[in-house]
């Protein structure tokens, strides 16, 4: 595989997550499993959808407890609060997805702050 045709492979580990979530990622850690390229770019997506997920998943349930526990007692603008931070929760998870894809497309082997070293380690 050339070094062209290995970048577009790991930058659509990113951008495929916006339709397919974890299915492109997790496709390509299969099949590019001996490239290494790929493979940490690939698992590096996973982990960032891992997160993504998990802390939506956590400021929804704050949420729904919040809302059903507390229904009448919480002032509008904290109900609209826990909303506008999925959106710019969302947002991040969109910056972070274009970012990881540009330097992938780039050839760099960029690693996010935390799951970058962790993913580093998964493919050694």
């Amino acid at each position: 595989m050339n070094i062209k045709t290995e970048n577009i492979i790991a930058s659509l580990c990113y951008l495929s997550t916006f339709i397919l979530l974890f299915v492109v990622p997790l496709l390509f850690l299969i099949i590019f499993n001996k490239n290494k390229f790929v493979k940490f770019h690939s698992l590096q997506a996973l982990l960032l959808i891992v997160i993504y997920l998990l802390v939506g998943t956590g400021i929804t349930i704050i949420y729904l407890y919040f809302g059903l526990y507390l229904m009448y007692s919480i002032p509008p603008l904290l109900d609209n609060a826990f909303y506008y931070f999925l959106v710019v929760w969302f947002i991040v998870y969109v910056i972070l997805c274009i970012v990881g894809a540009y330097k992938a497309s780039k050839g760099e082997k960029f690693k996010f702050p935390i799951i970058g070293n962790i993913a580093e380690r998964m493919i050694t």
